[in-house]
């Protein structure tokens, strides 16, 4: 289907970039982004308004400790 859109120069930029490095048309990438952008994952839980995210076992869960340590070293 053809259609007229307007996206904005820099996110052009980077859909001409990903097409030209995928070796697709820019078309046909704008399409594979929709499509994932489309697919529904299942929702995040919501606690006090915040959704909320599973830990990873890699990573465990987020302390108080973690947090304050965060957020005093700037996340680094």
């Amino acid at each position: 289907m053809r259609t007229t859109l307007n996206i904005d120069d820099p996110i052009m930029i980077a859909v001409k970039s990903l097409a030209a490095q995928t070796g697709q048309t820019i078309g046909e990438t704008v399409s594979q982004l929709l499509a994932k952008a489309l697919v529904r994952g299942e929702a995040p839980a919501i606690r006090n308004g915040l959704p909320v995210f599973p830990a990873t076992a890699d990573r465990g869960p987020a302390t108080m400790e973690l947090v304050n340590k965060l957020r005093d070293d700037d996340g680094r």
